[in-house]
């Protein structure tokens, strides 16, 4: 009994006070899907349980055989009235630092990020990064929830017409009709599938 009370009463420390390990500032980096060859936006947003001064994310993690970093871009004009100075976001570096004028629990989006999606690109890929939140000279606990990008597959239908119809049997085959066939093939990935009708 007085080992559950003790289990008991560390489960309301943790929720009363805090104390239990969890991130107080939440990055998200938000899942697209775009077709090989076209570029996608993977919008940069951040939650936060405590108060913050100093905002950063470095170190994006992407597979880059499959896409190509652009740069940042729809800087939130929200956030820029808060800022200590115009954020100057580091593209060769891929890396954001944002000083906020004063110490505030910040929720809202940060930016945007493009990247293009290569032509041998196939399936998903994911995008993360190393997140930091500062109040002060104290570091503030933060994790990412990292980015889901799709890659959609090219399809396409194509109707050829006027197709005439050989038979390769011995012989003759009396059920196929005369005249004009429709053929209703598709494309996917320069993979060529269909039937004649």
């Amino acid at each position: 009994m007085k080992r559950i009370s003790r289990l008991f009463f560390g489960f309301f420390l943790c929720a009363a006070f805090g104390l239990c390990a969890s991130a107080a500032s939440q990055f998200t980096l938000s899942s697209e899907a775009a077709y090989p060859g076209e570029t996608v936006n993977v919008e940069i947003s951040l939650s936060c349980s405590e108060d913050v001064n100093s905002i950063a994310l470095s170190g994006f993690a992407y597979d880059t055989s499959a896409l190509e970093f652009v740069g940042f871009s729809d800087y939130d004009t929200a956030l820029a009235e808060k800022m200590l100075f115009e954020m100057q976001p580091d593209a060769e570096k891929m890396a954001l630092t944002i000083p906020l004028k004063k110490a505030e629990s910040f929720n809202g989006v940060l930016c945007t990020m493009t990247f293009k999606v290569k032509e041998s690109a196939k399936g998903s890929y994911t995008v993360t990064a190393t997140p930091l939140t500062k109040l002060k000279s104290t570091v503030v606990t933060s994790s990412v929830i990292p980015a889901e990008i799709t890659v959609k597959e090219k399809t396409q239908s194509v109707v050829l017409s006027g197709i005439t119809l050989k038979s390769t049997a011995y012989e003759p085959i009396s059920s196929i009709p005369t005249g004009d066939f429709i053929a209703e093939v598709t494309l996917t990935n320069n993979t060529y599938s269909g039937v004649c009708t």
